[in-house]
């Protein structure tokens, strides 16, 4: 199929909490069908008064359907891990919060890129694309070691509860391990009382890996 590119001008919708003359900025990515609302009330009780957080809605829409009605959320990028394909690559989503954080940084001298789950995945390759970025954490995810081939200038963070249903534990540790191999620095922590939600015992390894 024929593909022609366009430049588009794009708003994106974002929560955000702290001073925003803060030297330190962290960029929260949520999980599929997600928005920033989301990731960031998990997280902020973990994460200090000093930075700024900033947490997107993703661009793509992933509406879900309950008993209820619909609730409106969004995708990252599209990936059917039954194939192997990529419907909408990561691309595009890395592009957008390229222009996003420079349009919005302001003072921010250091930043870090949390992500959760989706929003883990996507955590290195969105960072790889920023400026000044001091960490990548990513929560309940697997860091793509397959496409991830070169060392990068930043720490790469791992928390995994040890219950979670949704993304093999063993695998992540395994690709964690893989980039560990090739030069690249982390840690991997694995949570025994969690699964694949943020609970408290997640936050709490978050905040000890987020520590200056």
């Amino acid at each position: 199929m024929p593909q022609h590119e366009i430049e588009v001008t794009w708003s994106v919708n974002y929560e955000t909490q702290g001073p925003e003359d803060a030297e330190e900025m962290w960029l929260l990515l949520h999980g599929y069908q997600q928005r920033g609302s989301v990731v960031l009330e998990k997280l902020k009780p973990y994460c200090p008064d000093s930075v700024r957080l900033v947490a997107p809605d993703a661009p793509f829409p992933a509406p879900h359907q309950s008993a209820a009605g619909w609730r409106m959320g969004f995708a990252w990028y599209l990936f059917d891990p039954a194939t192997q394909i990529y419907h909408v690559p990561m691309e595009p989503a890395v592009a957008l919060l390229r222009a996003f954080v420079a349009g919005i940084r302001g003072r921010a001298r250091r930043i870090r890129v949390i992500g959760y789950s989706q929003g883990g995945y996507l955590a290195p390759f969105a960072a790889r694309a920023l400026t000044n970025i001091v960490q990548a954490v990513g929560i309940n995810c697997r860091f793509r070691d397959e496409s991830l081939k070169e060392i990068l200038p930043f720490p790469l963070d791992a928390v995994h509860g040890k219950r979670d249903a949704l993304v093999d534990l063993a695998r992540s540790m395994q690709s964690h391990g893989q980039l560990l191999k090739i030069g690249n620095t982390g840690r991997f922590v694995t949570v025994e009382q969690a699964g694949h939600g943020i609970n408290d015992a997640i936050g709490t390894a978050f905040r000890s890996l987020t520590r200056a």
